[in-house]
This record gives structure tokens, sequence and C-alpha cells, in this order.
């Protein structure tokens, strides 16, 4: 598969470079403040970036973009908004690889085809749905494939050896580690066991992996950093939005995050 995502990766691989993935929700504060953030993003370097679909039960997130969630769904942000969005921003030349974090409540209501379609009619790049089981409704990913379109899976420090052997095996691109048991959110230190947890999922897989949840400031990137391919941050950096509601010091939070990449 090869699309703006497997292309970043190989990139990334090919220059030993490390990856800090921003999460966003779409329409916090507004639609157009989100397309400012994801071209703010591309400007300062940022590899690639996972834009969060508003849902009204996002059982994974944290206050914070639960809070943001909620905003947007009283604009009335949806999944064709979302990829509304999108599209204007590829016809406006913005090549940063997007991937849609979305609950699969609102994928079903649409349609599987229907959701698949839009993505590459709007150029949306992967998909990484949480609360996706391995195993079941497995012609959902299958789809995505066949459009172009990867599907990300998550493992959690629970997760089984066998069970994050088979999910290494059937994600897309990249593995998105979970540190942490719980929601997302900020948190003043990172798991203490992180390094050996990334190790053992390495063990099982040459895909890089990047670890979510709890990442706050640049201590914590250059600490995930050292032992992954990857930092993904989203509450720490809605969490700035929300308390200055600007869209330059959000911008400027993340450039001081990227300080923690290695040289």
């Amino acid at each position: 598969m090869k699309n703006r995502i497997s292309r970043c990766i190989a990139q990334a691989k090919k220059n030993k470079q490390k990856l800090l993935c921003p999460f966003i929700t779409a329409g916090y504060p507004s639609l157009s403040a989100t397309k400012q953030l994801i071209r703010g993003f591309e400007a300062m370097g940022i590899p690639m970036l996972e834009l969060g679909i508003p849902f009204s039960d996002p059982l994974a997130d944290g206050p914070v973009i639960q809070e943001t969630s909620f905003e947007a769904l009283k604009k009335d942000v949806s999944i064709r908004e979302c990829c509304k969005l999108v599209a204007q921003l590829r016809k406006e030349g913005c090549e940063l690889p997007i991937i849609f974090f979305s609950y699969i409540n609102p994928i079903v209501y649409m349609g599987y085809k229907e959701f698949a379609a839009l993505l590459v009619r709007s150029g949306v790049d992967g998909v990484l749905c949480p609360d996706l089981p391995l195993g079941v409704e497995d012609h959902f990913p299958t789809l995505l494939r066949s459009c172009g379109i990867s599907c990300i899976r998550l493992i959690a420090p629970n997760t089984t050896a066998t069970r994050r052997a088979k999910i290494a095996r059937d994600s897309d691109d990249f593995i998105y580690y979970v540190s942490r048991k719980g929601i997302t959110g900020t948190q003043s230190s990172l798991s203490r066991g992180l390094k050996n947890e990334v190790q053992a999922i390495k063990r099982s897989t040459t895909k890089p992996v990047l670890v979510g949840f709890g990442i706050s400031r640049k201590e914590h990137v250059r600490e995930v950093l050292s032992v992954s391919d990857g930092a993904i941050i989203g509450s720490a950096i809605l969490k700035v939005l929300k308390k200055q509601k600007r869209v330059s010091q959000a911008l400027t939070f993340t450039k001081s995050l990227m300080q923690g990449i290695p040289k």
C-alpha cells in the first residue's frame, strides 16, 4: 500500500528520523481553526496528523478531548464536514498525511462502503478506530486497504503476547501503543515499564511503534522517542488551545514539543 502515510514512514526510516504526530479534534474550536492548525503543522514540519472525528461517547478519551468533541458536535461537525475540510486542504496543496481517529458507531451509521468512498474522494490516508475489535468486522479493514487507506491498530499494556502479535500483523504502516491503562489525558510521568513494553512489541514486528496517551511536554517526547519510533500528542495540545483560545498558541506549544525530538 502506497499512500502518504506509508511514504512518510518510509522516509523517516530512511533518514533515521523519529515521528511526532499531533492529535486534534476536528471542528474545535471551529473548522476554520482546524484548517489553520493543519496548515501550521505542515509548515513547521510535522510529519503526520490524527484528526479526531467528534463523537458523543468517546470511551477512550479523557476530559479534555471529550469536551472538545462535545463542543464540535454542538456545531454539527460530522464525518462529512471533516471530509469536506480535508478535500479543501488537498485542493490547496496540503500533502500532510491525515489519519481519521473515529469510533465505530458513526462509521456503521454511515455505512462502510460509503465511508471508504468518501475518504478516498477527500484524500484521507488512514483510519484509526479504537473500538474496532480484532477479528470482528474484518471486511472493514479489507475494504479500507482495497481503497488504498491504511487501517491502524492499537495495542494496550494489558494486551496478551499472542494477541499483540496478531494486532501487529493486522496494523498497516505502524502500531499505536497505548502507554497506560485508562483514558487519554496529560500526566506528570510516563509508565515505568514503557521501554520493556515497546521492546516486547518490536520483537513481534518490524513496523514502527508510535506511543500515545499522557505525553504532555518535550521531556516526555524525548523519553518516549528514546524507546519508540514516534510520539502521539493530543490532550496537551488541545488543553493549550482551550485555555489560550488562539491557534497560534497551540502551534507554538507544538513547536516546543518538537525540541524533544533527537537530532
